[in-house]
Order: C-alpha cells, then sequence, then structure tokens
C-alpha cells in the first residue's frame, strides 16, 4: 500500500474514536485493518515505504564484467570455469574470482555442455506389445577351446556329444570359437 494512503488511514482512526465515541479496536475491526497492522503504520507514519530487496553491494560484478566474461567464454569456450577465471585474470580482461565466474556461466545457461540424461533405472522393462518386438541374442566367444564352435541343432541332429565333434567336421571359423545358448 503506498505510504501516503497509509497515513491518510491511520489519521482518520486516530480522529474518528474522539468524534464516535467509540474504541479503536472496533473502528479497525469495522475498517478491516488488523490491531497489529494499525500500530505498525502509526509507528511508520510519515516515512516512505522501503523495499525488501537486497541494497547494492561495491563488490557486486557490473554489467560490462559480466558481458566480459560471457564474451571470453565465448572465444574459449573449451575451457572450464576455474581456467578462465585464471585466464582472464592474466590477460587483464577482468578480475573475479572463480566463483563469480561459475555463476555468471550458470546464470547464463553456459555450463550445461554435457547434460546427463534422465535414469531408466527403477522403471522396469517394457514388455512387448506384440510377439517379434524385442529380440536379445546371447552369444559366448570361447576363445580357449577352438573345437567347441557348434552350429545351432548340430549336436542334435548328429546325436553326438560337443566335445565329439572336431573342428574339421563342423564348419565354422577356424581361429575362433562361438557358442550360442
Amino acid at each position: 500500500m503506498a505510504h501516503d494512503i497509509r497515513d491518510e488511514i491511520v489519521d482518520f482512526i486516530n480522529r474518528l474514536p474522539n468524534q464516535a465515541q467509540l474504541p479503536t479496536r472496533r473502528l479497525l475491526r469495522w475498517a478491516g485493518v488488523g490491531v497489529g497492522t494499525f500500530y505498525r503504520w502509526r509507528r511508520r507514519y510519515g516515512k516512505v515505504n522501503e523495499h525488501n530487496a537486497q541494497a547494492p553491494r561495491d563488490h557486486w560484478l557490473l554489467e560490462a564484467e559480466v558481458e566480459a566474461i560471457l564474451n571470453f567464454h565465448a572465444q574459449h569456450s573449451l575451457n572450464g570455469y576455474r581456467r578462465l577465471t585464471f585466464m582472464m585474470n592474466d590477460a587483464d580482461i577482468v578480475a573475479v574470482s572463480p566463483s563469480s565466474v561459475y555463476r555468471v556461466l550458470r546464470n547464463a545457461g553456459l555450463l550445461d555442455r554435457f547434460a546427463p540424461t534422465r535414469s531408466k533405472k527403477g522403471t522396469g522393462f517394457f514388455q512387448p506389445a506384440k510377439p517379434h518386438e524385442h529380440w536379445h541374442i546371447d552369444v559366448k566367444l570361447d576363445l580357449f577351446q577352438p573345437e567347441s564352435w557348434i552350429p545351432p541343432g548340430r549336436a542334435s541332429v548328429t546325436g553326438m556329444p560337443h566335445n565329439s565333434l572336431s573342428s574339421n567336421s563342423c564348419p565354422g571359423p577356424p581361429e575362433a570359437a562361438f557358442v550360442i545358448g
């Protein structure tokens, strides 16, 4: 509320109890103003409203310094904020701390180069809606036993166990062995 309107209400409430012979609290209730609010207004009578924002400080960065940091980052975007700070200090561009450079770059949205993707951990397995929508194959490469490679269904057709088949009787890669299962 503007201070001049506030002061008019205080004047009116101070004048009225003497004329109407009514208690101040009843008038405040009728006016819709709290008792504590009225006495706070009366204590601030004649003063302008003061804002609650932070008062500017001498150590705050100027707009020119913020622009210099952003321009320097645009030229050297592959460097981190700490290295940028020391490079700017060495080049006499602007004398700031690493935390100030970090704050400026974060507020400008320039620190999220490697934004992580949202994890799907804990969301469960998505069940396929129809057959053949999701395939999964396990392939094992056994380099220590080259003769153990058997084509799918080969052992059941011949009736022989895996170890009785030699690499010559089954076509397959000569240097590596695969076991599908």
